[in-house]
C-alpha cells in the first residue's frame, strides 16, 4: 500500500503494518531506521536485507538498496 500515512516512524507502529501488508517469508530491502530492526525475528520469516546510509547507498556485499522506492 504505497502512501499510506502513517502516525509516527516508532517500531510499535510501523511493525504491526509491516506484518499487515507484507506476505510471509517475503523479502525486504530496507535502510537501517531503528524500528525495522525486529523485522528477520518475527514470525513471519521475513528475509530482511538492509543498508547503510550513513556508509553507502548500495551495500556492496548483498546488493541492497532502497534508492527506487526512495525516490518515489
Amino acid at each position: 500500500m504505497l502512501g499510506l500515512a502513517v502516525q509516527n516512524r516508532k517500531s510499535n507502529t510501523l511493525i504491526p503494518i509491516i506484518r499487515e501488508q507484507i506476505l510471509p517469508k517475503s523479502i525486504i530491502y530496507s535502510d537501517q531506521w531503528k524500528a525495522y530492526e525486529s523485522i528477520s525475528s518475527l514470525p513471519e520469516k521475513y528475509q530482511h536485507y538492509t543498508v547503510n546510509h550513513s556508509k553507502q547507498f548500495i551495500d556492496k556485499r548483498t546488493g541492497c538498496n532502497t534508492n527506487s522506492i526512495e525516490s518515489i
